[in-house]
């Protein structure tokens, strides 16, 4: 991911990011220290908890931000080098109840097997199709755990993310919508890793 972030066309002294993982996780924090990390880029470690999700990390990030947009992506993430600016001026052209944008997801490896190949019809069709039928018929859609951006001030009003769900994508997007805001679709892409194995 942090070659993903140096390709970002967004000014670096605009953009702040935070790697976050568990502090058990010797195997990421040994690479991580072989890593030249960028100046806008900090790694936080996680203290010890009763669970250990991918939402209890988001929120633990959350409170270290200081910027107005929030994004999310994962390790393995590619997105598109212009996302940021993109997400930016579709937040700034829309209207104060659009507090979410979803990005579309591919694959990078869909030649690699039968399973990847389907993953990424699956991928298209989620994210070509679907997505953007439900939110031209005006209703909730159901997040992604990545390639999300999110109004901060929007995202503490309603709490963060159920660090307790594992789902903590799709509960916030149909909070988003019981809180009266509605989420767009960004048309950018991320590539992402096709599981190779049943």
């Amino acid at each position: 991911m942090i070659g993903q972030i140096r390709r970002l066309t967004y000014p670096a002294s605009q953009l702040e990011a935070f790697l976050l993982t568990e502090q058990s996780d010797t195997e990421s924090h040994a690479a991580l220290t072989l890593c030249d990390l960028p100046d806008n880029v900090t790694l936080l470690k996680l203290r010890p908890g009763p669970i250990t999700t991918k939402p209890r990390a988001l929120s633990y990030g959350l409170t270290f931000c200081s910027s107005d947009i929030v994004g999310i992506y994962d390790a393995d993430d590619r997105p598109d080098p212009d996302q940021i600016e993109q997400a930016v001026a579709k937040f700034a052209a829309s209207t104060s109840d659009m507090v979410g944008l979803q990005g579309v997801l591919n694959t990078y490896n869909s030649d690699a097997n039968w399973l990847t190949r389907c993953l990424t019809i699956e991928y298209a069709v989620w994210f070509l199709l679907i997505l953007p039928g439900i939110v031209n018929l005006g209703m909730a859609i159901p997040l992604g755990g990545t390639t999300v951006f999110l109004l901060r001030a929007a995202l503490n009003e309603m709490g963060g993310w159920d660090a307790h769900n594992v789902t903590e994508d799709a509960d916030l997007g149909i909070r988003i919508a019981r809180h009266g805001y509605h989420t767009d679709m960004l048309p950018s892409v991320t590539y992402e890793e096709a599981n190779i194995h049943v």
